[in-house]
C-alpha cells in the first residue's frame, strides 16, 4: 500500500510540473522577428460583435498592432493598440484599450498594461503578466498549419497563477 501511495504521488507531482512552471515562468530569451506568424490582417467572431486585428511584420525590433471590436448596431466600439518589442534578450508586449474619441479604458493605470514572452515555438507564443494582479494575465497566439486561423487566447489568473476564466478568438487570415 506504501509503494502505491508513492508512485501516485509521484504520478501527481510529475503532472503538475508543467503548472508550476506556468505559474513560475520567467521570460525566455528570443527575437521579435521570431512572432512574424502574427503578422497580417484577422478576422473574427468576438463577444456577438466583429473583431479585426491586424499587425505590422517585424521591423527594427517591433512590430505594432491594432484592434477594433464592432457590433451589428455600430453604437458601440472598442480599440487597442498593441506593441510587441524586443528589449535586450526578451520579447515584451504592451498594449492599451480606448473607447471612441481614443478615451482611456484604463485611465487610473497610468502605464500600458503589460507582458512578457514566456513561450515561443514556430507556431506558438505565450505572454504572461509580470503583476498576476493584472487581468487579463496571459495572451496566447496561436497559428495553424497552413497559416489561414490564428487563435488568440486571453487568461486571466490567481495570485497562484491558476486559470480563472478566459476567452478564445479563432481569427480567419484576410490578407497577407
Amino acid at each position: 500500500m506504501r509503494r502505491f501511495s508513492l508512485t501516485v504521488i509521484a504520478g501527481v507531482a510529475l503532472a503538475l510540473l508543467p503548472l508550476a512552471h506556468a505559474r513560475n515562468s520567467e521570460p525566455v530569451e528570443a527575437k521579435v522577428d521570431a512572432l512574424a506568424f502574427i503578422a497580417g490582417s484577422w478576422e473574427g467572431e468576438l463577444f456577438g460583435g466583429r473583431g479585426q486585428e491586424h499587425w505590422i511584420a517585424p521591423q527594427g525590433g517591433a512590430m505594432v498592432g491594432s484592434f477594433i471590436l464592432t457590433w451589428p448596431d455600430n453604437d458601440r466600439r472598442i480599440y487597442e493598440l498593441l506593441l510587441i518589442e524586443q528589449e535586450g534578450e526578451h520579447v515584451t508586449m504592451c498594449f492599451r484599450h480606448f473607447s471612441p474619441g481614443m478615451e482611456l479604458w484604463e485611465a487610473e493605470i497610468d502605464a500600458p498594461l503589460r507582458f512578457v514572452l514566456i513561450e515561443s515555438e514556430p507556431k506558438r507564443a505565450v505572454f504572461q503578466s509580470p503583476d498576476y494582479a493584472q487581468q487579463p494575465s496571459r495572451f496566447i497566439f496561436e497559428v495553424n498549419d497552413d497559416r489561414s486561423v490564428l487563435s488568440v487566447t486571453v487568461q486571466s489568473t490567481d495570485s497562484e497563477w491558476n486559470i480563472k476564466d478566459g476567452f478564445e478568438v479563432a481569427y480567419q487570415r484576410v490578407h497577407n
